[in-house]
């Protein structure tokens, strides 16, 4: 869902308890404090709730080693849209499990100073997919590089990009130690960082070049692609340019020195609003496709296109939009090909789900409604969707069938946006969470796994638990229509009555 800022401090990826012998992962932090994580390692969905048993916290990319489909990475970030947060990098070896459990996560980035994993900034070199860079976004970012697949890793650029919000990543097919990222601006009230496409050689230690800044002066970069056949190629979204004639679909042929704009068919300059996404067809390269929103775009009405070009971007074609409407926030605009047929694209409508059309954007027709907000579609290396969102990753198995499989691969993730914790006071291993987005209102017992609170509404305020009778719990929950403002508990959060 769409919120505003909010503070850096709220997002937590564990919930610690000092001094607490519950779990053996005990953690000996700088000082002399012992500190235990009580969860949540994944949330037990409540069946009245809809959707998938288990819950995470919201995935903005999922990047599949090609040579072992069972080696998945994520890049979480716990907020969403013009919320940055903290979620890091996780990585799972068996993806495919297929026990109730789902696949068991470790995260790999939990020491760094940014865990904000937003868009497309998480990527491997397909020629040695052990080498993986990640964005980090927000104050203290820069760029995560590893060559061990995950097992060590370097923080690169931080003085250029504290304070940068990125887009996406992506790596040179052959050097590996030539990178684009798209800077779309910087968090509010940390360091300024011009925007646009920034090219780094990771093996210098050089200055990163903005490639875009004279292009088109004043803008920012949201979205960048490379052929994987011509490592010269490349297209790149410009938006709020100072001369909004500027604004619209880059491409370059020479590595990013010179840059054309594309219309044709295309909409561009002052018919561009703050989004251009993008997604090319592996199998056939000269396939793009791009979603752009116009500047007129609001909840009230959803003002986006999305076009096609067949024969890298000489020429566009305006695509049909799915019938169920579309959805106007740029943080939750899928837009994915197919790894073997550039004619099929995945792409998000509302009411929340996922859409596929198997003609090249003509016709769609609806995947699966999901309980929650979707956020892009990646693949595995057995060419799977998977679908990721605000509530964490699913994996879809024969996605054009009339009734796909769609499996939660959730397993023990554990990247969650808490805005406030209240402890039993009778058993502070005990409590309620309030969440963003993904959970609402959840209770812990003790155990890693967590559960969905029944009948709290959505996204709910403060909770109170009762100093004297710990079974007694209210909590405050939105103003209607999304709920009753005022619930309370008699029996430790398991069923709620208005007040």
């Amino acid at each position: 869902m769409g919120k505003g800022i909010v503070n850096w401090a709220a997002a937590v990826l564990m919930l610690l308890l000092v001094g607490a012998g519950a779990f053996p992962s005990a953690r000996s932090g700088k000082g002399s404090a012992i500190w235990t994580p009580l969860g949540p390692a994944g949330l037990v969905n409540a069946p009245a709730n809809g959707g998938f048993t288990l819950l995470s916290g919201r995935i903005d990319v999922a990047v599949s080693d090609p040579r072992d489909a069972n080696v998945m990475y994520v890049g979480t970030n716990v907020g969403g849209g013009p919320v940055l947060g903290g979620g890091g990098v996780w990585k799972t070896t068996n993806y495919l499990a297929t026990d109730a459990g789902g696949p068991t996560w470790i995260h790999l980035t939990d020491d760094f100073p940014s865990l904000c994993i937003w868009g497309k900034s998480l990527t491997l070199y397909p020629s040695n997919p052990d080498i993986l860079y990640a964005a980090a976004s927000g104050p203290n970012g820069g760029i995560l590089k590893t060559i061990d697949a995950g097992a060590h890793w370097e923080y690169l650029f931080s003085g250029a990009f504290s304070g940068a919000i990125f887009g996406a990543l992506v790596i040179n097919p052959t050097d590996s130690n030539t990178v684009y990222v798209a800077v779309r601006g910087s968090a509010p009230g940390s360091n300024h960082v011009v925007g646009g496409v920034y090219r780094l050689f990771t093996n210098t230690g050089s200055t990163p070049i903005n490639l875009t800044s004279e292009v088109a002066p004043g803008s920012v970069a949201t979205d960048v692609i490379i052929d994987p056949s011509n490592p010269l190629v490349l297209y790149a979204g410009l938006v709020g340019a100072t001369d909004s004639t500027n604004n619209g679909l880059y491409k370059s042929t020479d590595g990013g020195e010179s840059w054309q704009l594309l219309t044709n068919g295309l909409l561009s300059g002052s018919q561009v609003g703050e989004w251009i996404a993008l997604a090319l067809a592996p199998s056939w390269p000269q396939t793009v496709y791009t979603t752009i929103f116009q500047p007129d775009n609001s909840a009230s009405n959803p003002s986006l296109e999305r076009f096609v070009t067949s024969n890298a971007g000489n020429s566009w074609s305006m695509l049909n939009l799915p019938a169920r409407g579309s959805d106007f926030r740029f943080w939750h605009v899928a837009l994915a090909v197919d790894p073997n047929n550039p004619s099929v694209v995945y792409a998000n409508a509302k009411p929340e789900h996922f859409v596929v059309s198997t003609d090249s954007g003509q016709t769609w027709t609806p995947l699966f409604f999901l309980q929650e907000d979707p956020v892009n579609v990646y693949f595995d290396s057995n060419r799977a969707p998977a679908f990721v969102g605000d509530r964490g990753i699913e994996r879809v198995v024969a996605p054009l069938n009339p009734r796909p499989t769609v499996v939660s691969k959730q397993g023990n993730l554990g990247n969650f946006l808490f805005y406030n914790v209240t402890l039993d006071p009778s058993d502070p291993r005990r409590g309620f969470v309030v969440s963003q987005d993904q959970l609402y209102l959840a209770r812990f017992t003790g155990a890693p796994r967590w559960t969905y609170v029944e009948g709290t509404g959505a996204e709910v305020g403060k909770v109170l638990i009762d100093p004297q009778h710990p079974d007694v719990v209210y909590n405050r929950s939105p103003p209607p229509p999304y709920g009753t403002f005022v619930r309370r508990s008699t029996d430790g959060g398991i069923h709620w009555l208005p007040i």
